[in-house]
């Protein structure tokens, strides 16, 4: 079972994602008041995991031994919502991994420019393969190494910023108020990792161990994400791109800079050391509820040769995904984020608090209502946004 730093850890590499690559844009889009949308997002992720633990302890409570997302559907609604849960965190996991798999791909081709795009993906879902025989325990360690990864490759994009002969500096406070559905989702998608947290809950030593997990993962993951966002557009401005990495070694009008070309390979190494470490962890669930179709008993923690093999279908769609969204990355993220995640990391958690922890206080009672309705109206009020 793993101690408070090693969930931490876990989370942390969880939230450190592809989505951290995008979230500058908010500031593109929003100016310096997207650090507002970004702690207000952050906050309500963070809250509706803990209310989701609380539901999870709750059917422990009444014999359910390690209660997964579907069990919390049934138990909260039925087996209808349970299915609507499942396709939408089955879906949310691939579309995550699948945009964690073409940034990674783009690490390795500006690492190996002789390699096609397709090529390096192949490469990456081979070793992802075998590091799915890794058990949770000890991955763990490799997910603080990642999470630091992300931002080595952040931290090489600032350093080729800070030797630009001049910066940005832009002083927009607030603009385009009809792209904040949009800008939100970017940021659910970021920060909405809560079908993982079942598994994360039960691979963690004690209750209270996870809730500290739980709080320490999220402030760390709102920290760097306004340091390094508001430090993106402070220097490079308006013509940061959907993926920042693509502004690593280049100027603000966007050509490489003297010594660039090094600075890009660098910043794709440490890509793909974050990348290939993020895409094993998201696997996990869709290989266990694999595993339970077919009969197969897994390990607790997974990891071995079974894990390799019910891996193996999963990365093998995601290769075929990924071939046709890696040009479209920020609308897919801003799709995703709003309706599928949207609805794992609002209205999910919310609904099943009310229904199994059935809560006495008002504000209690009333705060779960407000989440859930803005999950509900975040799809509509995405469809409507320009």
């Amino acid at each position: 079972m793993m101690s408070v730093s090693e969930a931490s850890f876990t989370l942390l590499n969880f939230l450190m994602n592809v989505g951290q690559f995008t979230l500058p844009v908010l500031f593109v889009r929003h100016g310096w008041s997207a650090v507002v949308l970004i702690v207000i997002g952050s906050m309500l992720c963070a809250h509706t995991a803990l209310l989701m633990a609380d539901s999870l302890v709750q059917l422990m409570r009444r014999g359910v031994p390690t209660p997964d997302y579907a069990e919390l559907a049934v138990a909260a609604v039925g087996q209808n919502f349970a299915l609507l849960a499942h396709a939408c965190s089955m879906t949310e996991l691939l579309t995550y991994n699948c945009m964690n798999l073409i940034a990674l791909g783009k690490g390795v081709v500006s690492v190996f420019p002789m390699l096609s795009m397709e090529t390096a993906m192949c490469l990456c879902i081979a070793i992802s393969i075998g590091l799915s025989a890794v058990p949770d325990r000890h991955f763990a360690y490799i997910a603080l190494i990642a999470a630091l990864a992300i931002l080595a490759a952040e931290g090489t994009c600032v350093l080729g910023g800070l030797e630009l002969p001049e910066w940005e500096e832009p002083e927009l406070l607030f603009s385009h108020p009809l792209q904040i559905p949009s800008s939100f989702a970017l940021i659910i998608f970021a920060a909405g990792t809560h079908p993982l947290i079942p598994c994360l809950m039960h691979n963690t030593g004690t209750r209270e161990d996870f809730r500290s997990s739980i709080l320490i993962g999220w402030a760390m993951f709102t920290a760097i994400s306004l340091a390094l966002g508001g430090g993106f557009f402070y220097i490079y401005g308006f013509s940061i791109q959907p993926l920042i990495t693509d502004n690593t070694g280049r100027d603000l009008s966007l050509k490489t800079v003297p010594g660039g070309r090094a600075l890009q390979r660098m910043s794709g190494i440490w890509v793909s050391v974050k990348l290939l470490a993020a895409i094993v962890p998201v696997t996990r669930p869709v290989s266990q509820v694999i595993a339970r179709k077919i009969g197969i008993q897994l390990s607790v923690g997974n990891g071995g040769w079974r894990s390799m093999l019910l891996t193996l279908p999963t990365l093998t769609f995601m290769l075929v995904s990924a071939t046709f969204m890696q040009n479209e990355i920020a609308r897919f993220e801003s799709l995703i984020g709003g309706i599928a995640m949207g609805f794992n990391a609002l209205t999910f958690p919310t609904v099943t608090y009310l229904q199994i922890c059935r809560p006495k206080r008002l504000e209690q009672r009333m705060s779960a209502y407000a989440i859930c309705a803005l999950g509900m109206a975040l799809p509509v009020f995405l469809v409507a946004s320009p």
